[in-house]
């Protein structure tokens, strides 16, 4: 009972810390803006290149200016601009193509914001950092002085395929001062007659390898996300955060890379 005791009070302390980080991310998050450049590189199978309408191989490239907005429902959203003005000087805004429709939700540089005290009370938490409770499937890897917690939506709602949640997963939490290093997110099992959790292979990676300099706040280095292009192909939606400016960030995206299975290599992207 005491080393149960222990370990609740130390999952207690990093939440809290986790959760002063998550407050500052938030306050920072809708003051930043990015230059992105999309690259849509499609590879297909002959046989399945007419049925989805695709030549076997087609590249798209696309470069405009990125501007996280906070929705009605306090959720943040993207919003695309051409990096030109209209004759009144006003931005042009771009509507993504049917084609780019995974990035459209991807917003990476926003996921460590979620974690304040308000958004924790939704979900629930358990460290990982032992094997005591016979638990197996994916672990995602942290450095020695970093906690590795698992968090979950208490409530999702739905029956499969129809299944709707907070986001939940994994993380690597600096233990002295709450900042995220990595995340790794669930996405729900396909089959099975309730809203359960793939735990044995997340669907996307987050690296948080860029510190910035006047905040001491972590942000997103690199992005892999796997996901379904048509019924039958995988493929792998990159995105890479570079030149870290205060408050600016340039991003370069590629969507493409076919792969069989349920995840690429997400450990070392």
């Amino acid at each position: 009972m005491a080393k149960a005791g222990q370990q609740q009070a130390e999952l207690d302390r990093i939440l809290t810390l986790l959760a002063q980080r998550a407050s500052l991310q938030r306050s920072l998050l809708f003051k930043f803006t990015c230059n992105e450049d999309v690259t849509r590189q499609v590879v297909r199978r002959p046989e399945s290149s007419s049925r989805a309408g695709f030549l076997p191989e087609q590249n798209r490239h696309l470069h405009h200016a990125l501007i996280l907005e906070q929705g009605k429902d306090g959720i943040p959203h993207e919003s695309r601009v051409r990096l030109y003005l209209d004759r009144k000087g006003r931005p042009i805004e771009i509507h993504l193509a049917r084609e780019f429709k995974p990035i459209a939700n991807a917003v990476p540089q926003a996921q460590a914001a979620w974690f304040t005290t308000e958004w924790q009370e939704r979900l629930r938490f358990r460290s990982l950092g032992s094997d005591e409770d016979g638990a197996k499937g994916y672990r995602i890897k942290c450095p020695g002085n970093q906690e590795a917690l698992e968090f979950v939506d208490r409530a999702p709602t739905g029956n499969p395929p129809e299944c709707h949640s907070l986001a939940s997963g994994q993380i690597c939490v600096d233990s002295l001062s709450g900042d995220i290093t990595r995340i790794a997110f669930y996405r729900f099992l396909r089959d099975g007659p309730s809203c359960q959790y793939d735990r044995e292979a997340p669907f996307s990676i987050i690296e948080q390898g860029v510190v910035e300099p006047q905040t001491g706040l972590r942000f997103p280095s690199r992005a892999r996300t796997i996901f379904s292009m048509d019924w039958r192909d995988n493929a792998i939606f990159d995105q890479v955060f570079e030149n870290y400016a205060f408050t600016h960030v340039q991003v370069r995206e590629s969507i493409g890379k076919p792969v069989r299975g349920r995840q690429p290599d997400h450990e070392a992207p």
